[in-house]
C-alpha cells in the first residue's frame, strides 16, 4: 500500500488552489511468513533471532519465542520480487528500505497446501540517504527486454 498526503496553495484573490505539493508519504506491504519460520517470525514481533530459545534435546523438539514488553522495533529492508506474468523471466521487484513490522498477529492460513503467517511491514523514510535518494521510503523496478 502506499499513500501521500498533499497540501493545498491557495492564493488569497483566487477560488480555488494553484499548486498541490506532497507533503507525505507512507509505504506498507503484507506478506506472509512460511509455516511458523521462527527467525522471521521474531523479527516481525521486534526481536531479534538471539531471543529465540532452542530446546533441541526434548521430544518434540521445540523453539520457543516469549514476546510482551516495551523494546525497539527491529528495523530490516524487505524485497519482494514477482515474475511478470507476459514474460516470467523479467521481475517487477519492490524494495522498502526500512521497515519495522506492524504489531499484530493473526493466525495461520493455508495457501496451496503451504501454512502461512501474515505480516504488515510499514516503511520509515530513509534519512541518511545511503539507500538511493533522500529521505526515499523505497523503490519500484521493473524489468524489461
Amino acid at each position: 500500500n502506499y499513500s501521500g498526503e498533499t497540501k493545498e496553495v491557495k492564493s488569497a484573490n483566487q477560488t480555488g488552489a494553484y499548486k498541490r505539493l506532497l507533503i507525505g508519504e507512507s509505504a506498507s506491504v503484507k506478506v506472509g511468513i512460511l509455516d511458523y519460520q521462527m527467525e522471521l517470525l521474531a523479527r516481525s514481533f521486534g526481536h531479534d533471532d538471539g531471543d529465540i530459545v532452542d530446546d533441541s534435546v526434548s521430544t518434540p523438539k521445540t523453539k520457543t519465542l516469549e514476546f510482551g514488553g516495551p523494546r525497539d522495533m527491529k528495523e530490516l529492508t524487505v524485497k519482494i520480487e514477482s515474475p511478470q506474468p507476459t514474460t516470467p523471466t523479467l521481475k517487477d521487484i519492490l524494495t522498502l528500505y526500512r521497515v519495522t513490522a506492524k504489531p499484530e498477529y493473526s493466525a495461520a492460513y493455508k495457501l496451496g497446501g503451504e501454512r502461512y503467517i501474515p505480516v504488515t511491514f510499514e516503511a520509515l523514510a530513509d534519512v541518511t540517504g545511503t539507500e538511493g535518494t533522500a529521505k526515499a521510503l523505497g523503490c519500484i523496478v521493473s524489468q524489461y527486454e
